[in-house]
């Protein structure tokens, strides 16, 4: 279990801002809650200042986007990870692109959540790392969460990258082993 944190929870949905909220609390987080994007930043003008809130993307008024577009603007250093039942790349992209640090699908493990918790109020080198997005082609994109999925990103592409030419062909082929394939 990760550090007791002061969170804001934001869901429209009743039932699972419920369920959520007793799952942060078992684990002696302060919990603080809002059931729309327009109270979640009411709070935040009002002085609220927690250590991480948990942003459903879709919800009536303004969405979960708008929502931490505004949040951002009024904390830029504010953590927030998104909650989406919507498994929506250009959604999660957008996202992070507007400072999410994460991005959870419901329904996710108590597990899950508790490392993403961990991650942002946990370590102090979570903290420091902002993401990065990398666009590989049309509607798909890598988006490295920390610096060690950056690295395994850099260290695929250079094996993605390295494959054997015709002479190696020929040399592997002329030593009696089984032909590779060609790239």
């Amino acid at each position: 279990m990760s550090e007791a944190a002061n969170i804001l929870l934001v869901d429209d949905e009743p039932g699972m801002l419920r369920y959520i909220r007793t799952l942060l609390e078992v684990d002696e987080h302060k919990v603080q809650t809002a059931s729309t994007g327009e109270e979640a930043v009411e709070h935040i003008q009002k002085g609220l200042r927690p250590d991480l809130v948990l942003l459903d993307l879709i919800m009536p008024g303004i969405d979960g986007l708008q929502t931490l577009e505004q949040l951002r603007h009024l904390r830029p250093g504010l953590k927030v990870v998104m909650l989406s039942c919507v498994n929506d790349t250009r959604k999660v992209v957008q996202a992070m692109r507007l400072g999410a640090i994460d991005y959870l699908t419901k329904p996710f493990q108590k597990a899950e959540l508790d490392a993403v918790i961990g991650q942002c109020v946990g370590t102090a080198k979570a903290e420091s790392y902002a993401g990065e997005i990398e666009e590989l082609c049309d509607d798909v994109f890598f988006v490295a969460a920390s610096p060690a999925m950056k690295k395994i990103r850099s260290q695929a592409a250079l094996v993605a990258n390295v494959h054997p030419g015709p002479a190696a062909r020929r040399k592997w082929y002329g030593q009696g082993s089984a032909r590779p394939p060609d790239p």
